[in-house]
């Protein structure tokens, strides 16, 4: 008796190397940074600043010259909130030869299936509620009362002025933010973080409020995270807080009242890098150190952004100094009282083995400034450091 016929070899699929990402973003964070008014810009090209310094998750993050940091091989590391913008495919080498067919395992899945956006996600996302199932938000213990008085405002309305913004304009830079005010509060959630799946819903939401919890003070009170869902939309990831302005948008409304006004402004913002700089070392926890990220709420500095890495090194905070004072050399006087103010609390907050395992030389040292206010600004940083003290020395 013949035998069967052969099955024919299953052929390999091959994706072209040029092949676009899913899904592209130009925003850093899992909902895009900051709050309210708060959201980050992405930034313009700029002939500010140009660095060759690594910064953690810069090959998505878009830098503030608007051209994103090449990382260093070993400045990759996972993301707190699990953007799935930042997988990138690999492009084959022609030569090579194909990987061998699986048989019996199919394709691997994508990390997260939120990218796969269909018409009737662009919709507006539904909405968090005060009688999301128990696991759904966080904090459980005052969660559900904020989200009632968010309720009792009436619907939120949405902030498409704040997103897509770009160089020194308040707002997010990423084009997938949802942004909506509702009264007092800032609800914030992205395509990014639309879930097919409940369950990695509730595991993003749970990475994200460990790593919210790590902020310390630095948290905004009345921060909520919720989950909701409607047929058809799948599951959304939604941070609320209290509408803020952000420490971008208090530099620009300082700009227009005075130099003593404006250098004021950017002394917060440098309190604010010093304190991104102090979580690094009492809770290896790395921030995004930009002007949008962060803001005063009752009287007290909060980092609005939800992009919070694990991370010992602050490898973009030199970068993030020296912008600043690029942006304002039109104010000679504001940038002196914001450049004298780093000068003396440098060298008095943290000893010489600190600086050199936080990065912080290394962070400002590849920058090439691009105007000679910022190259004034870099020189006397470098000294500041320099000025840091052996521990021997202290006390």
């Amino acid at each position: 008796q013949a035998a069967p016929p052969a099955r024919p070899a299953r052929q390999p699929i091959v994706r072209p190397a040029s092949s676009p990402p899913a899904f592209e973003s130009r925003s850093a964070g899992p909902a895009s940074r900051g709050a309210g008014s708060s959201s980050p810009p992405g930034s313009e090209p700029s002939a500010a600043l140009a660095s060759t310094s690594t910064e953690p998750r810069a090959a998505a993050r878009a830098s503030d010259t608007g051209r994103p940091f090449a990382p260093a091989p070993d400045a990759a590391r996972p993301s707190a909130g699990a953007s799935s913008d930042r997988s990138r495919e690999v492009a084959r080498d022609p030569s090579s030869p194909p990987d061998p067919p699986s048989v019996d395992e199919p394709e691997e899945p994508p990390e997260h299936t939120e990218v796969r956006v269909r018409p009737h996600v662009l919709a507006d996302p539904p909405w968090p509620r005060a009688d999301a199932a128990s696991g759904c938000i966080w904090p459980a213990t005052t969660g559900r009362e904020i989200l009632r008085a968010v309720a009792s405002v009436g619907p939120p309305r949405a902030r498409p002025d704040l997103v897509a913004r770009q160089g020194m304009e308040d707002g997010s830079g990423g084009s997938d933010l949802r942004l909506f005010q509702a009264g007092a509060w800032c609800l914030k959630t992205s395509l990014r973080r639309r879930f097919d799946d409940p369950d990695a819903a509730r595991a993003a939401l749970l990475r994200l409020a460990r790593a919210k919890s790590q902020l310390g003070d630095l948290l905004p009170a009345d921060t909520v995270l919720c989950l909701s869902s409607a047929p058809k939309q799948g599951t959304w990831l939604w941070t609320v807080t209290p509408w803020m302005q952000t420490s971008r948008a208090a530099l620009a409304a300082a700009r227009e009242r005075s130099a003593d006004a404006l250098g004021q402004e950017l002394v917060a913002f440098a309190d604010a890098a010093l304190a991104a700089i102090e979580l690094v070392v009492r809770r290896g926890v790395v921030l995004d150190v930009h002007p949008s990220n962060f803001a005063r709420h009752r009287g007290a500095l909060a980092y609005v952004d939800d992009d919070i890495d694990p991370g010992r090194r602050m490898s973009g905070v030199g970068h993030a100094l020296l912008q600043r004072a690029h942006e304002y050399a039109a104010h000679p006087a504001a940038v002196e009282r914001y450049v004298a103010y780093l000068e003396r609390e440098l060298p008095a907050r943290w000893t010489r083995s600190e600086v050199e395992r936080l990065g912080l030389v290394e962070s400002v040292v590849p920058c090439t400034p691009r105007s000679e206010i910022a190259a004034d600004a870099k020189r006397r940083l470098l000294a500041a450091l320099d000025r840091c003290r052996d521990v021997e020395q202290i006390g």
